[in-house]
């Protein structure tokens, strides 16, 4: 059996890395259900106890991988506390110079997720109203407007060859 130490060495070492790697190639391949439990294994064991710019890194990959997967309200609480931990280093006077510069552009990079977040959402609403009850929405509107302050028009006489036609 391993000390804890030790264990946590190998966890720093070799496993988180290669729980990354796993992670990039799953996205490569767009196995985004895949890249997000590798992700979140790897935040678990090493990344976690690291905390910051590698801890910022790993939750800005798994909100866009959440993201892809339209699990939009975890994917925007990661791109949110990975955005936290990012602004938290760039405007940190004691680090580096690199490491702020490098905490500047994931911060960016949050902006562009969170961006890229709320066009998906828009976009699965727009099909969403757009499936089965969307083209009732917009037939029924044709024939019916409804406004608060006039009664609605009569519906217009059809004959039945108009009316089957109407309804083709």
């Amino acid at each position: 059996l391993l000390k804890i130490e030790d264990r946590r060495d190998i966890e720093d070492e070799v496993v988180a890395p290669l729980l990354l790697d796993i992670a990039a190639c799953a996205r490569r391949r767009q196995g985004f259900s895949d890249e997000d439990v590798c992700l979140t294994k790897a935040l678990g064991l090493a990344v976690e106890r690291a905390g910051g710019a590698a801890r910022a890194r790993v939750l800005l990959r798994r909100g866009a991988a959440r993201a892809d997967l339209e699990r939009f309200a975890e994917a925007k609480d990661d791109l949110k506390r990975a955005a936290a931990d990012a602004r938290k280093i760039a405007t940190d006077a004691n680090a580096s110079m690199e490491a702020r510069k490098d905490m500047r552009d994931a911060y960016e990079a949050c902006r562009t997720e969170l961006e890229r977040l709320v066009k998906q959402r828009k976009a699965l609403k727009a099909r969403e109203k757009a499936g089965l009850f969307g083209g009732l929405d917009r037939a029924f509107s044709e024939v019916v407007e409804v406004s608060d302050n006039k009664p609605p028009k009569p519906p217009p006489l059809l004959y039945e060859k108009e009316i089957e036609t109407t309804l083709r």
